[in-house]
């Protein structure tokens, strides 16, 4: 190998180190509220997102909380909001699940439901949820005027006729 050459291979491994490393970073915007979201265990899957604002919804009702947070996800990940079971329990709401596309640059807000008899308060600076980031595979489209049969396709045939025809 001339040394041209070793440096060129050499300058690729770096330049292939620092795109690999570059794109499983989370980059994250934290508002005047300071609300960093943080990993309950450095093992944890998803990442507790805040609230920026005190909140107090009516049973029956739904409402839409602030975090303060902005995100830009790795490309080929998106972002999954969960409930915190914990939290969601205790204090009878849920979290309506979500998914933050990795082009999104806004807050991340998050919608709850009081499933409750009682009205809930959700103090500011609570832990309301959880960011779970996931890979995604996003293949390209293809229009066709019909799907390939599959064994399950004459499966599912053999079963409708045999329980709601009285074949077979």
């Amino acid at each position: 190998l001339s040394s041209s050459s070793a440096a060129s291979d050499v300058y690729k491994r770096q330049y292939i180190y620092f795109r690999l490393k570059h794109m499983e970073t989370l980059k994250i915007v934290i508002s005047e509220y300071k609300l960093a979201p943080t990993r309950g265990t450095p093992s944890a899957a998803g990442l507790d997102l805040y609230c920026a604002e005190s909140v107090t919804i009516l049973p029956g009702g739904k409402s839409i909380i602030d975090t303060g947070v902005k995100l830009a996800l790795p490309h080929g990940t998106y972002g999954r909001v969960a409930g915190r079971s914990g939290a969601s329990y205790t204090k009878h709401f849920v979290i309506a699940g979500g998914v933050i596309d990795s082009d999104y640059r806004n807050n991340i807000k998050i919608i709850v439901f009081n499933i409750g008899k009682e009205p809930i308060k959700i103090e500011k600076y609570s832990s309301i949820a959880q960011l779970i980031v996931e890979r995604i595979y996003l293949p390209d489209l293809e229009f066709v005027e019909e799907l390939p049969e599959t064994e399950r396709n004459y499966k599912e045939v053999i079963d409708i006729a045999h329980t709601e025809l009285g074949y077979f």
